[in-house]
C-alpha cells in the first residue's frame, strides 16, 4: 500500500483548484490582499462592487491591484533544504514497504535539517495516522499548525477530526476512513461512499466539502453546501465551502452575490490565511 499517495494527491489537489481559481503569483516584496484590502475605501460609488454590512468597501481598481498569495506560498518551501527534502523522499519509501521505525528515523532527521518547515511534521503526523496512533498525529498536525497557522495542506481538518475521535465524539480511524474515501479513484465510487458517510454522520463538515466538490452541477453543488456549512467543520473547511459556493454563485451568473460572499470572506475575522487567498484571487478573477 502507497501510504504517502494521500500526500501527493492533497498537494495536487490544492495546485489544480488555485489554477481553476485562476490564482496569480504574489510578488515577495508586493503588498498583500489583506494589506490592499483592510480598510475602508474612500472611491466614489460607482467604482465600488463589495461593500461590507460595516461599510468596508472595495472597488475594481482595488481589487485587480491585490497581490494574492498562491498555494505553493503556503508550502512554504523557502523553508526546506534540499537535504531534508532527500530524507523525506526516502523515508516515504521506507514507509511504503512498511519500515515503519526506519522511515520516522528519517522523518526526525529532516525535521533537524529543517525545523521551521512544516513537511517533516505533517508526514510525521500522516504516518501514525495510517498507523493508528491518533494522539501521535494529533500531536504532530497540531506542531504543523504552529509551525504554519495560515494553513497547510490538511492540517486544520485532520487536527480537528482527531480531536472529536479523542473526545469520543467521532469513533476511532474515522479520520483515516475518510482520507481513504478521498484517495478513492473511481469519481462515481467516490461520489457515493461520501453520500452514504454524509448520511451515517451528516455532522462532519469535510464529507460535505468533498461531496460539493465532485458536483459539475452548480445549483446541486449550492444545496450540498449550504448544508456543508451548517455541520461542524474546521475554519478552513467552512472557509472552503463557502468560496465554492461563491464560485458556484458565479457559474449561475449571479456574480453580484458571489462578490458579496467572497468580500465578506475575505473581511470575516475567522478566516484562515489560505482561505483568504483563494477568495482573494477568486475575486480578483471576478472582476478582471
Amino acid at each position: 500500500m502507497d501510504i504517502f499517495r494521500p500526500i501527493r494527491i492533497v498537494v495536487l489537489t490544492a495546485f489544480l483548484f488555485s489554477l481553476l481559481l485562476s490564482c496569480n503569483k504574489a510578488d515577495d516584496d508586493g503588498p498583500s490582499a489583506k494589506d490592499q484590502a483592510g480598510a475602508p475605501s474612500s472611491t466614489t460609488k460607482d467604482e465600488v462592487v463589495y461593500r461590507s454590512n460595516d461599510g468596508r468597501e472595495l472597488s475594481k481598481a482595488e481589487i485587480r491591484a491585490m497581490q494574492p498569495r498562491t498555494i505553493r506560498d503556503f508550502l512554504l518551501l523557502d523553508r526546506a533544504t534540499p537535504e531534508a527534502d532527500s530524507l523525506l523522499r526516502e523515508a516515504r519509501q521506507l514507509g511504503n514497504a512498511n519500515d515503519l521505525q526506519a522511515c520516522l528515523k528519517l522523518i526526525s532527521d529532516a525535521a533537524a535539517l529543517a525545523p521551521e518547515w512544516p513537511q517533516p511534521f505533517y508526514d510525521a503526523a500522516y504516518t501514525y495516522l495510517v498507523n493508528g496512533d491518533w494522539e501521535s498525529a494529533l500531536f504532530y498536525y497540531e506542531k504543523v499548525d504552529k509551525l504554519a497557522p495560515d494553513g497547510y495542506l490538511s492540517t486544520k481538518a485532520a487536527a480537528h477530526t482527531l480531536k472529536k475521535e479523542l473526545d469520543s465524539k467521532l469513533p476511532e480511524g474515522f479520520y483515516r476512513d475518510f482520507i481513504s474515501i478521498e484517495q478513492q479513484r473511481d469519481p462515481k465510487q467516490q461520489e457515493q461512499e461520501v453520500r452514504d458517510l454524509t448520511g451515517l454522520v451528516p455532522n462532519f463538515g469535510p464529507a460535505w466539502r468533498l461531496l460539493a466538490s465532485l458536483l459539475p452541477d452548480p445549483q446541486a453543488r449550492i444545496a450540498v453546501i449550504e448544508r456543508g456549512v451548517t455541520a461542524d467543520c474546521d475554519p478552513e473547511t467552512l472557509g472552503l465551502l463557502r468560496v465554492n459556493k461563491a464560485v458556484a454563485l458565479g457559474q449561475l451568473g449571479r456574480e453580484e452575490d458571489a462578490i458579496q460572499l467572497l468580500g465578506d470572506i475575505m473581511f470575516d475575522e475567522a478566516t484562515t490565511g489560505l482561505t483568504y487567498a483563494m477568495a482573494s484571487s477568486t475575486l480578483k478573477q471576478a472582476v478582471q
